[in-house]
C-alpha cells in the first residue's frame, strides 16, 4: 500500500524554502564535518581551554566578575549542542544523497 503525502504525491516535492535551506547546509557541509571531527578528537582539550581561557570569563558581557568554571560548563554544553545539531544535519544530508 502506497503512502500519500500532501496532495496525493507518493514522494513529496521540496518547496523553495526547503531547497534554499538544503543549499545552505550543503555549502557548510565540509566545515560542519571539520568541526565535528575536531570536537570528537579534542573534547577534553576544548573543556580545559574553556576553563583556562578568557572566553569563559566573558560569556555574559554585562558581568565583569563572572564565574569562569560555571561559564566554561555553559560553553562546553553549547559546543556539544552545536556538535549534535551538525551531526543531525550531516546525517540527513548523507541519507538524502543515497
Amino acid at each position: 500500500m502506497a503512502m500519500a503525502w500532501g496532495q496525493g504525491e507518493l514522494f513529496p516535492t521540496a518547496n523553495e524554502q526547503e531547497i534554499q535551506r538544503t543549499k545552505f547546509l550543503l555549502g557548510k557541509y565540509t566545515s560542519m564535518i571539520s568541526l565535528m571531527r575536531d570536537f570528537e578528537e579534542n573534547e577534553q582539550d576544548l573543556k580545559q581551554v574553556a576553563i583556562d581561557g578568557e572566553v569563559a570569563r566573558r560569556i555574559d558581557q554585562e558581568d565583569l566578575h563572572a564565574d569562569k568554571t560555571a561559564n566554561a560548563a555553559i560553553l562546553i554544553e553549547k559546543q556539544r549542542w552545536v556538535y549534535q545539531q551538525y551531526k543531525l544535519y550531516t546525517q540527513q544530508l548523507r541519507r538524502a544523497g543515497r
